[in-house]
């Protein structure tokens, strides 16, 4: 036992991550002199000194290759974030010139290249292939080149790749204000997460802009709000300007738009919300011409895929009053429609330039007459660009590699597959599974790969997220059962990827080590899939105040087709569930636990401990008393749970107190095909039910609440009125309750000699 721990350890010392060493640039920081940026090691020590240097003149001085912080512990972190005890973070004043040059697939779980621009000036940079930000619950602004900008100028910034958020994001910057964004552009996937109070906001360019300027700007790709209600734009999400300010006329002009979007809410084409009314200039403000406000001189190819009572604009949703516009707006009304901004035309005629007719052709425009729709004369020809990402464990490529292509040009897009990696296929822009494809270019592309890495030994496992080849958030297989070594803690840390168990099982998972912290074998998991997987015989000998087997916190997931079977000793905890602890604005589905429970003394629930706006389908709970249990905080399928949804569950039993969850007020809840075969008390305020049926026998009547029938009724098909026993459920009339049709992989073999004697019963039996 000893030698297979120090392999272990010698494993994790061999594939530990790469150290992300800081190193001072060549240069001064001046205007005559600038810190010459080169490698990513600059970038990591331009955070580190932003207290000292946030006034300076920096430059690229070459492409930058940051493909190796994939494999950081924490990723980069965007410059100008608290590197001291004092949690201190700096805004950016100075002068980023990137000369032209690219820096190159950078991965970050944060929100942006530099936290915070305020009076600073970025151009001439791109941003290639990025994969940054992530989705949790609170405020989280995210951008390609920064989450916040104020007071300052960007210029020729090009970003491509991938970037998730939640409050305010965009493919530039989430939030601007008092700034200008001129001849920029972003290509690529934009996720989001948004709420149902409808003021987050999302645009190809920037989720939120007041008092700015956005000329001359392109926004090519998607845009997936996972849910709630938001304000989406193709360029962005929400411009506003009102009463009086000294900086710049809020507008939009110049730009185009061939975003698909898919949200809830107020969605257009160029901009979700538009409110600009009451502007007077002080003086010494730039001088643009009054009437020269909101949206002059765009274009959009974007689509919408909303649900009917949204509102939609082919260029601007919703928009104030005195808004101030041109007619001069257009859009491929194929795509989305509905507004009195603009004209719509169909595809053919936004190819032509008689279509256009009052728009600048000789010096702002150009356009292939019939081929394509209108582009800047400052492309230099080659308006196109290229978002091609993948999800750390393989790579596409692009040849030739440039940063801009020409109209028809070919390009071939090749895959890479590193060893035991598999490759599922090409999305986005293009659907394909080919490793090699030929294009001719009449668009921009925003394609991302599909890559997955077999997991065949316990060892692969205990390296996703402790090793650059395996990050934490890749998409994994099990191809094999597994037995995990006995080491103090197989808690993962942190996982967002995609796990497939691939029905196989892990087995003998003992959890020891003593902490105060979420414990679970994919510890804190959050964007993830996990799936087809069984945990068995597991053991929580560590005390941690928070446990699942399957992890600890849960958040913008989904977990499908999992069970753990397993007796319980849960002494010392104080929130545990028999998958997860805290389980919000995720997903359940088709789950089980089965367990003896020896010691309770906890707030213990079946599937998690606490759920919060998220929803459990097709899963169950058997759980039955051992002795020295203690009986007075364990419930059913859920402890505590609020604004939660629950479909075809059920918990059965003999050590319930609470019958599915744990009463609470203002839990909002609700309940439909769910039944319960236990001791126990359904009383839930504020909660609903719809064709749910409790044991009579041993649950007493709640005011209020219906289906409560003899234990001979709960065994007849004819009780469940509005279920489906076509697809869902299944019952051996008389001998047992219903059981779900689906079939969790029972192990077989010399597997059935470890199980559990009740496992030895059928499922479905009682």
């Amino acid at each position: 036992m000893k030698n297979i721990i120090a392999l272990i350890i010698l494993i994790a010392a061999t594939f530990a991550f790469a150290v992300n060493e800081a190193v001072k640039p060549e240069g001064e920081g001046t205007a005559e002199s600038p810190y010459v940026l080169t490698k990513i090691e600059n970038l990591v020590w331009m955070n580190n000194n932003m207290r000292t240097c946030q006034s300076s003149f920096f430059c690229l001085g070459n492409d930058i290759d940051a493909s190796e912080t994939a494999g950081w512990e924490t990723q980069f972190v965007p410059i100008g974030t608290a590197k001291t005890s004092t949690g201190k973070s700096y805004n950016f004043q100075g002068v980023l010139d990137g000369k032209n040059f690219a820096i190159k697939n950078l991965h970050s779980r944060n929100s942006g290249l530099i936290l915070h621009l305020d009076g600073a000036v970025i151009k001439n940079l791109h941003l290639e292939n990025v994969n940054l930000g992530r989705r949790y619950a609170g405020i989280n602004k995210s951008g390609g080149l920064t989450p916040e900008c104020s007071n300052s100028v960007i210029t020729n910034v090009h970003v491509s790749g991938k970037i998730k958020g939640t409050y305010e994001v965009g493919g530039i910057c989430g939030e601007v204000e008092g700034s200008q964004i001129v001849n920029c552009s972003f290509v690529g996937f934009i996720n989001v997460f948004g709420d149902a109070s409808g003021e987050y906001s999302y645009g190809g360019i920037a989720g939120y802009a007041s008092y700015s300027d956005l000329s001359y700007c392109k926004a090519s790709g998607y845009i997936n709000c996972v849910d709630g209600f938001a304000r989406v734009g193709g360029i962005c999400g929400f411009v506003y300007g009102m009463d009086n300010y000294d900086k710049y006329i809020p507008r939009v002009r110049y730009c185009i738009a061939d975003m698909k979007i898919t949200a809830e809410g107020n969605i257009g084409g160029i901009v979700g919300q538009n409110f600009i009314e009451n502007i007077v200039r002080y003086p010494g403000s730039p001088s643009y011409v009054a009437t020269e406000m909101g949206l002059l001189d765009n274009y959009s190819l974007s689509v919408a895929y909303t649900s009917p009572e949204n509102t939609v604009g082919g260029i601007c949703a919703t928009f104030s009053e005195n808004t101030t516009t041109s007619s001069e707006n257009y859009y491929d009304k194929t795509g989305i429609n509905g507004t009195v901004v603009g004209k719509g035309l169909s595809p053919e005629n936004m190819k032509k330039r008689s279509s256009y007719t009052k728009w600048d052709f000789n010096k702002v425009w150009t356009i292939n007459e019939g081929e394509s729709t209108p582009y800047w004369k400052l492309s230099n020809d080659k308006p196109y660009r290229i978002a091609y990402v993948s999800n750390f464990l393989g790579t596409l490529g692009v040849e030739p590699e440039e940063k801009s292509y020409a109209f028809k040009e070919n390009i071939t897009i090749n895959v890479t597959t590193p060893k035991n990696v598999t490759f599922f296929g090409i999305q986005g822009d293009i659907e394909t599974t080919e490793t090699s494809i030929s294009v001719t270019l009449q668009k921009d592309l925003a394609i991302e790969g599909e890559f997955a890495r077999y997991i065949k030994t316990a060892g692969e496992f205990l390296k996703i997220g402790k090793d650059k080849d395996y990050p934490a958030g890749g998409h994994y297989i099990q191809s094999v059962n597994i037995n995990m070594p006995e080491i103090d803690d197989p808690t993962l840390g942190s996982f967002w990827g995609v796990y497939d168990g691939n029905n196989r099982v892990i087995r003998d998972v003992k959890f020891n080590t003593k902490s105060s912290t979420a414990i679970g074998l994919f510890g804190s998991v959050s964007e993830a899939k996990i799936s087809n997987l069984g945990i068995l015989e597991a053991e929580n000998n560590s005390g941690s105040r928070y446990f699942g087997f399957l992890g600890g916190d849960v958040n913008y997931s989904e977990i499908s087709n999992c069970y753990v079977y397993t007796d319980m000793n849960l002494a010392g905890a104080n929130n545990a569930g028999g998958l997860f602890n805290i389980f919000e604005k995720s997903r359940m589905i088709r789950c089980e636990f089965k367990g003896n429970i020896y010691s309770a003394d906890v707030w213990f629930g079946g599937l998690v401990s606490q759920a919060k706006k998220s929803s459990f389908e097709e899963c169950s709970v058997e759980m039955f008393t051992q002795s020295g249990v203690i009986k007075s905080k364990i419930a059913g399928l859920v402890f505590s749970a609020y604004e939660t949804d629950f479909v075809n569950c059920y918990a059965k039993g003999d050590c319930f107190n609470y019958a599915l969850v744990a009463p609470s007020p203002n839990q909002e809840l609700s309940f439909s095909n769910c039944y319960v075969f236990a001791e126990n008390n359904c009383s839930l305020p504020n909660s609903t039910f719809l064709n749910c049926y409790f044991n009579s026998n041993c649950v007493a009547a709640v005011e209020g609440v219906t289906g409560f029938v003899s234990e001979e009724e709960m065994k007849k098909q004819e009780t469940y009125v509005g279920w489906d026993f076509d697809e869902i459920w299944d019952i051996e009339e008389g001998v047992g309750t219903p059981y779900f049709r689906y079939a969790v992989p029972e192990p077989v073999g010399t597997f059935l000699l470890l199980l559990l004697p009740w496992l030895l019963v059928k499922r479905h039996s009682n």
